[in-house]
């Protein structure tokens, strides 16, 4: 079970969950992930053609949300270390934590990322922890 010290909260998210930890959410949305040393792995994948996206709130909500928005445009992945101060409102991070491992996209939006538990930045991004 994933525990951080922000809650986890999925937005539009799926996965091929293939990691140590995976949860089907709801539509044929579905995101694993697991703990790669200081990193974590992420896994989604949601039946669109559009972006998908994973975030993480101490309030449960978009509010104070470190968020992670991937998707494909013209055939190139890309994947944006995002935040919300409120709900509706998204901003760039200007410091940029994510990788891509894999991505594909064929009625399915597929992203496989990595990301530090603790980011360097530490006014937008939430520490990851778990047990």
């Amino acid at each position: 079970m994933l525990l951080t010290s922000a809650s986890l909260i999925l937005l539009a998210v799926v996965s091929e969950a293939k990691l140590e930890f995976s949860e089907d959410m709801e539509k044929g949305f579905t995101v694993g992930w697991q703990f790669d040393g200081e990193d974590i792995i992420f896994e989604v994948s949601a039946p669109t053609l559009g972006w998908v996206g994973i975030g993480f709130s101490e309030t449960k909500t978009m509010q104070k949300a470190d968020l992670i928005i991937m998707g494909i445009k013209d055939e190139k992945p890309y994947a944006w270390d995002a935040y919300s101060e409120m709900t509706g409102m998204m901003r760039i991070d200007i410091n940029q934590d994510v990788t891509i491992l894999n991505s594909a996209e064929n009625g399915t939006t597929y992203m496989k990322i990595k990301r530090p538990l603790k980011s360097k930045d530490t006014t937008k991004d939430n520490e990851i922890s778990y047990q």
